[in-house]
């Protein structure tokens, strides 16, 4: 049983919000993905941060052109999602991303370069800022018969893939 929609809890309030995204591709259901929510952190932390609406943030003059840096060094911002179970029981391999920073959020598939890690469900995914990658570890097959401890990293800039050799 897979599902594609998008829930958001604002802390603030304590309230569950859905999100309608733009649907530019065929939306797949899945189950088992991994995400992660690639933005620097200067933008994140700042108190007018929403994901609906990026240009209220001012910062500082002082600060202003080492946060310019960080903020566009991220050429594509967003909700990255990895991998999972479609509704068919496929295992998935592809990435995407919901763009954020307008009222209507936008799904992307991004064309990607490189070697990119096998289908798998239940791997783990997290941004490196300093790096701007994103690093995907582990998962299994559909079955949960092979348990995978591969590494890869993905260059948000470059949209490219690399394996990462892991040395016992």
């Amino acid at each position: 049983f897979c599902l594609n929609d998008i829930w958001i809890l604002d802390l603030y309030n304590y309230i569950w919000l859905k999100i309608e995204p733009k649907i530019n591709i065929k939306t797949l259901a899945l189950a088992y993905h991994s995400s992660a929510m690639v933005f620097s952190s200067e933008k994140k932390d700042h108190h007018n941060f929403k994901i609906f609406n990026f240009s209220e943030i001012q910062f500082s003059k002082n600060y202003k052109k080492v946060i310019y840096f960080f903020i566009n060094k991220i050429k594509h911002e967003g909700l990255y999602i990895f991998g999972g179970m479609d509704d068919d029981k496929n295992t998935r391999s592809d990435i995407r991303y919901l763009k954020l920073g307008k009222k209507t959020l936008e799904w992307i598939i991004p064309k990607t370069e490189g070697n990119c890690p096998p289908p798998r469900i239940s791997a783990s995914m997290t941004y490196y800022e300093d790096l701007n990658i994103l690093i995907v570890f582990g998962g299994t097959d559909k079955d949960k018969k092979i348990f995978m401890r591969d590494l890869y990293f993905l260059d948000i800039e470059k949209l490219k893939w690399s394996k990462v050799a892991i040395y016992d």
